[in-house]
């Protein structure tokens, strides 16, 4: 039922109607209510009342991926480099993290937002599963 949410995960949750949404670390989660510990103290919603949850974002994701492609890619065509006549191994990997950077920073940007588990309708699922048959 509450696959992806860990107790003690940040998470912002939107009510049905009220003002605005709630962020605060998951403390329970039943087929009845939500309990969301906040600064002021812990506080219960029915899931009834729950229009969305969804798990607040940590770090930058598009960044980490922009990170991770430039390494990637750089050590790709550093590798390539390897088997050849004439190797430039500086130019191979500076090309490498070029082309490789921004497409990390693209796959970093769209998998929080499609692996990130949501709760609509008082029924929790994960967006992954709207990909499954």
């Amino acid at each position: 039922m509450a696959s992806g949410f860990r107790i003690g995960r940040k998470i912002i949750v939107t009510p049905k109607m009220g003002s605005g949404s709630l962020t605060g670390r998951l403390r329970s989660i039943s087929d009845h209510s939500i309990t969301v510990q906040e600064k002021n103290g812990d506080i219960t919603i029915s899931r009834t009342n729950v229009l969305s949850v969804r798990q607040a974002r940590i770090g930058h994701p598009a960044l980490y991926g922009a990170l991770a492609g430039a390494i990637f890619g750089g050590f790709f065509l550093w590798i390539t480099e390897i088997g050849s006549g004439h190797p430039q191994y500086a130019e191979a990997f500076g090309m490498g993290s070029f082309f490789g950077a921004p497409v990390g920073a693209i796959i970093g940007a769209l998998c929080p937002a499609i692996f990130q588990p949501l709760l609509r309708g008082g029924v929790i699922f994960s967006a992954a599963d709207r990909f499954r048959d």
